[in-house]
């Protein structure tokens, strides 16, 4: 029953069926590569873009091989759920989400409440053409592979079975606030027979380059910094002031190749970075090692540099890597702070780009020493 719904309404709506509503047994999907489709050509889908798998389009067809009709529901904006599968040593792997659509005109206040039906008696057939690009994100899932790949699609049905004769069995359910209850929880999948798409080779591409530089300030605490973090906050405190956790390290990464890039870092698990640091008369640079952390909401997050551009952002001595082990360097006294970088990295498409290259971790760049000069210790904890 649909909250707020007047009982006269809800005895109206078809019997909530058990999942899987529709039986993925009863539908078949079948694959075709359309090399002279006229769909409009993307922004990120040119130069070197143009025949990766992300930007190769396809038309995903179900047919219904049941022997009851059935109707199924989708939005203006999302007429229907389509993934794909790549096969990794035996495995099916999932490398995208929905194919990209044409941009969807529907404002978005009424994007819950715009909903579109198919009727598939025995038989019949719907299909979709599309691109295997994520809908709004510059990362796609599944970089350039040159060579053939074994792919496969896998339709998500949302719907019922028809119960009298040309009676829409779905459209009860179908009520804003989104989602409705029928796709809350009652869906299943028809998967395709596998099917090989070949990618030629790309021009060699030039290997990413970064470098890093770094500037460091000690931080009042009664004072903060504009803009500060929370985080920050929480470690430069009254009781910390003058020790290593108020030292503010603020670094530049800037992209010397000559293609785009795109750095990836994890959220909460994140080693790309870590700081080094040596005493007055050392020669040498040592790491402050590791301590056990605990990590919630880990993914990994992308940014884009282009060429001669820079990321820039800010840490503590403390967060400059997972786990770091602040014990060597909480004593009060001078050092020498440095800080090592080596992100997951991939070069981008030239247009709005997405990954041209399997992501892998970049050469360790290093960046130059600051020295610190630190008034009071860090408690042992």
């Amino acid at each position: 029953m649909v909250i707020g719904a007047s009982l006269a309404a809800a005895a109206q709506a078809p019997a909530r069926l058990k999942t899987p509503v529709l039986p993925a047994s009863e539908f078949r999907v079948t694959v075709s590569e359309e090399p002279a489709s006229r769909l409009p050509p993307f922004a990120k889908c040119t130069g070197d873009a143009a025949e990766t798998l992300n930007c190769r389009v396809f038309t995903v067809k179900l047919t219904n091989l049941g022997s009851h009709a059935v109707w199924l529901g989708g939005t203006v904006c999302q007429p229907v759920e389509i993934t794909f599968e790549r096969q990794v040593r035996g495995q099916w792997n999932w490398i995208g989400g929905e194919p990209q659509y044409e941009a969807c005109k529907q404002p978005a206040h009424t994007y819950a409440s715009s909903w579109t039906n198919v009727r598939l008696a025995p038989g019949e057939s719907t299909t979709h053409t599309g691109r295997m690009l994520f809908k709004g994100d510059a990362f796609a899932a599944y970089p350039y592979a040159p060579g053939a790949t074994p792919m496969r699609a896998r339709w998500k049905l949302r719907g019922c079975l028809e119960g009298a004769p040309g009676v829409n069995c779905i459209e009860a359910l179908e009520t804003a606030p989104w989602p409705p209850p029928i796709w809350a929880n009652e869906w299943t999948s028809a998967v395709s027979e596998p099917f090989t798409v070949v990618a030629p080779p790309l021009p060699q591409l030039e290997a990413p380059k970064l470098e890093i530089s770094l500037t460091a300030e000690m931080m009042d605490p009664a004072k903060g910094l504009a803009d500060q973090p929370e985080w920050l906050s929480r470690a430069c405190r009254a009781e910390t002031a003058g020790s290593m956790d108020c030292v503010l390290l603020r670094y530049r990464v800037r992209n010397t190749g000559l293609l785009p890039v795109s750095v990836g870092h994890m959220t909460c698990s994140d080693e790309s970075m870590w700081p080094e640091y040596r005493r007055p008369g050392d020669a040498d640079w040592k790491s402050p090692g590791m301590k056990g952390y605990d990590c919630t909401m880990n993914y990994m997050k992308w940014d884009r540099i282009d060429p001669g551009s820079v990321l820039e952002g800010e840490t503590i001595p403390r967060f400059a890597g997972a786990g770091v082990d602040i014990h060597p360097i909480r004593a009060a006294g001078a050092y020498q702070i440095r800080l090592s970088y080596a992100p997951e990295i991939c070069v981008l498409s030239v247009a709005d780009g997405f990954c041209l290259t399997q992501p892998q971790r970049a050469d360790k760049a290093v960046s130059n020493g600051v020295t610190i000069r630190t008034t009071a210790a860090l408690a042992e904890h």
